[in-house]
């Protein structure tokens, strides 16, 4: 079967098999991932995305490929799902409203649990939820999931997306599997304290994050960013229970990534706790196409002056 190729290999997952089906780390702009319990299965962010522009460039006939690809994927694997998370309301999370195939096989006829429309939420993001809950409304059971529970899954209050409220804010997600799983969605590295203390007080076993976007580090990350985010990732591991963080998305839009994830692995060290990529959990390695699309691009440009 495909899922099984996508499956969580490198740690204990507790009494759930874990999925990751599309991430920066393989190609695309997506944290899609798959939980299968023993009596449910659960989608979390089934969208997928790429970057219009990077360096000024279009997406290279690679990413395209690769996103169809993972939009296949998510469908085939995700058809099947009792319930659907949506963390937030940006397109990589949630699919592109006039995708209409995958809503009718992942949303329709599900529970879905999703951010509250109303309630801490920017503009954009309010008038998209605005948008997506007139497809799915009469199609689906809708639960505005912000600081409920609902037997094995918990949702965090709000938490900005990053370092700030001006992206809106996001729920993190919490699985109780006999191991505990977090997934935190677009913290952004932890790089806001009101998420910092959701997560110790949640208190995780697995962590499963988006790191910094150092890729914009000058622009939209500060170095004092940076610094916070390690200072904060060492508070969580200092003050919870965390042995495993998976740490993906923005930052694998980096070509230099490792520089960040090789510092938190030395903090990480003392702590007993290992850090892997989404790939790297299940077994592959990382295949950055949108941070090496100038290379693809100055590649064909070459080829073409020697025909």
């Amino acid at each position: 079967m495909e899922e099984e190729f996508y499956r969580v290999k490198r740690f204990n997952t507790g009494n759930c098999e874990l999925y990751f089906l599309a991430y920066d780390s393989f190609s695309v702009r997506s944290m899609a991932t798959y939980v299968k319990g023993k009596s449910i299965k659960i989608a979390i962010d089934p969208g997928i995305a790429i970057a219009p522009k990077r360096y000024g460039l279009p997406p290279t006939n690679y990413e395209l490929e690769e996103l169809e690809n993972g939009r296949r994927r998510i469908i085939e694997i995700c058809k099947d799902c009792d319930i659907v998370i949506v963390t937030h309301y940006h397109f990589d999370h949630h699919p592109h409203y006039d995708d209409l195939e995958f809503y009718e096989k992942v949303f329709f006829g599900k529970r879905i649990y999703c951010k509250n429309p109303e309630k801490f939420i920017n503009k954009s993001q309010r008038n998209r939820a605005k948008i997506f809950l007139s497809i799915v409304k009469d199609k689906a059971e809708v639960i505005y999931s912000d600081s409920k529970s609902f037997e094995v899954i918990s949702f965090s209050n709000p938490c900005p997306h990053g370092a700030s409220d001006r992206l809106g804010y996001i729920t993190m997600v919490l699985l109780n599997f006999n191991k505990k799983i977090l997934f935190a969605s677009d913290t952004q590295g932890i790089l806001h304290e009101k998420t910092k203390e959701e997560i110790i007080e949640m208190n995780p076993d697995i962590l499963i994050t988006s790191g910094p976007p150092t890729y914009l580090l000058g622009y939209r990350l500060s170095k004092k960013d940076l610094e916070k985010s390690y200072k904060n990732f060492e508070e969580v591991l200092y003050r919870t229970d965390v042995k495993i963080i998976v740490i993906d998305h923005h930052l694998l839009r980096d070509i230099n990534y490792k520089e960040y994830v090789n510092n938190l692995k030395s903090i990480a060290r003392d702590f007993g706790t290992n850090i892997y990529t989404a790939s790297e959990s299940i077994g592959i390695e990382e295949r950055l196409l949108e941070a090496r699309r100038k290379e693809f691009f100055k590649y064909a440009e070459n080829n073409m002056l020697c025909t």
